[in-house]
């Protein structure tokens, strides 16, 4: 028996679901059936029940879940503590969602390789609910997200703030405002991103309307920013969006701040509690943590 046939093993009892399970380990789903017959094989015990429709794991298999987590976990642990004792080195795999692609990375990377040239960084930008995932599974080291994240496997640091801004296109009668009062946005058309890609974003600006007795007319959702921020250089709507985005601001949209004036902190690194120890991920996490950004729309504030 290999550790590998137990990580296998894990992951189909824990989606249920071969081709889910196939996706988390990133191999194919031929290989995982047949290490998983290779471990009922040597065990000579049947660990799933399995019929066109449903995954379910049999007596035995549910008696060896928790002691293959167990010996999982303790491989794990002994990995960790020898990585301790070094110095960062090694990949460093950081899944982004856009606010931290465009605001907090090009603060913070290349001082970051500067200060630990041994850490092979790599990055991929997700949607906020793709790149957690990818966190729970070990697809990547690190992931920005944002708060709640509802999972006792991570830990999580907040590593900005943000001024909500209202993005308009050019012309629009509201731009005449400095800042735009809340009880103005009530009857606009908006446009907006779905709430997988966007974390509690949207739920957070929807208490804020609410609060304020502000009523949107209609919302035109889009998976991309840059099709938002189109969207709304075209006159199809307005956005309520971080003043991170003034980074990629296409023409034909400005941003006004709200008044009263809404600050969001829920933008937040995470890691697996299981890993915090790692010299790489402390070394990121606290190098964020010190850059200490701030995001307005005032220039003397902007990247702080």
């Amino acid at each position: 028996m290999e550790l590998r046939h137990l990580r296998y093993f894990i992951a189909v009892a824990e989606h249920l679901n071969f081709s889910r399970a196939t996706e988390a380990l990133q191999t194919a789903q031929p290989s995982l059936s047949q290490q998983i017959l290779s471990l009922e094989r040597e065990l000579k015990i049947a660990l799933f029940e399995r019929t066109n429709r449903h995954v379910t794991l049999t007596a035995e298999g549910n008696l060896l879940l928790p002691e293959a987590r167990a010996i999982i976990q303790r491989v794990d642990a002994l990995s960790s503590l020898r990585e301790t004792a070094s110095v960062p080195r090694g990949p460093l795999r950081i899944a982004s969602i856009t606010a931290s692609t465009i605001g907090i990375l090009p603060h913070v990377l290349v001082s970051f390789r500067e200060s630990f040239p041994s850490v092979d960084v790599s990055v991929e930008t997700w949607a906020a609910e793709d790149d957690v995932r990818a966190l729970i599974d070990r697809r990547v080291d690190v992931a920005f997200a944002r708060r709640p994240l509802d999972d006792v496997r991570l830990d999580s640091v907040i590593v900005a703030e943000e001024q909500i801004c209202v993005a308009l296109p050019s012309g629009h009668p509201l731009l005449a405002h400095k800042v735009v009062p809340i009880r103005l946005l009530g009857g606009l058309d908006f446009v907006g991103m779905p709430d997988e890609y966007t974390g509690d974003f949207n739920r957070t600006i929807a208490d804020v309307f609410r609060r304020h007795g502000t009523v949107p007319r209609s919302t035109l959702r889009t998976g991309n920013i840059e099709t938002l921020l189109g969207l709304v250089a075209s006159g199809m709507g307005a956005a309520v969006v971080s003043a991170v985005l003034q980074a990629m601001l296409v023409q034909g949209v400005e941003l006004r701040p709200l008044e009263p004036a809404v600050t969001l902190k829920n933008l937040c690194l995470a890691w697996r509690r299981d890993r915090a120890a790692l010299p790489a991920i402390r070394a990121f996490r606290d190098h964020v943590v010190a850059a200490a950004l701030t995001f307005s729309t005032r220039a003397d504030r902007k990247g702080r």
